[in-house]
């Protein structure tokens, strides 16, 4: 270890199996995208997100996802309460990827960015409303309970959504 600094391919977490590093800890690059700092703080011309303008930031546990209709009636709820984000768990959606969901009764969209396993089981997840889809630098789908979504503005926000079942 050389000055303390020490850049692993591998994480080990509580002493169990090798986990992905999520990056590394170079000067002025972000570790899910590698783009230097400045080209993160403004996305296709987009100033991002800036204290001045309200973002409102919600977890919801929405035990399903995969059902016909039930993402449209997730991204509705959203809308109603004004919802810029949402860190959603028990998607149970296969495989990982981003959708665009119309909200129904409305001229609106959504987009929603999800990681899922192989069966209609656990899940987790991010619905976004049209002004912070345009500042997202990165998603990240760690695993079925674990994703990452780096959202650009004054600063750059790194949020988990983390679902872990109770027993």
């Amino acid at each position: 270890m050389e000055n303390g600094s020490m850049l692993l391919d591998q994480a080990t977490a509580s002493g169990a199996t090798d986990a992905p590093v999520l990056g590394t800890m170079g000067t002025g690059v972000k570790w899910t995208t590698g783009r230097k700092e400045n080209a993160l703080r403004r996305i296709k011309g987009k100033p991002g997100i800036t204290p001045k303008k309200e973002l409102r930031i919600a977890a919801w546990n929405v035990r399903t996802g995969h059902q016909v209709g039930q993402k449209e009636i997730i991204a509705r709820e959203l809308t109603r309460c004004k919802i810029s984000i949402a860190a959603l768990s028990e998607l149970r959606m296969n495989g990982s990827g981003a959708a665009t969901i119309k909200v129904p009764d409305s001229d609106q969209t959504m987009t929603l960015y999800y990681s899922g396993g192989d069966e209609h089981r656990e899940g987790v997840g991010f619905m976004l409303s049209d002004r912070v889809v345009a500042t997202v630098a990165a998603f990240q789908p760690v695993s079925s309970r674990i994703a990452v979504i780096s959202v650009c503005g004054t600063v750059t926000v790194h949020i988990l959504c983390i679902y872990a079942r109770q027993k």
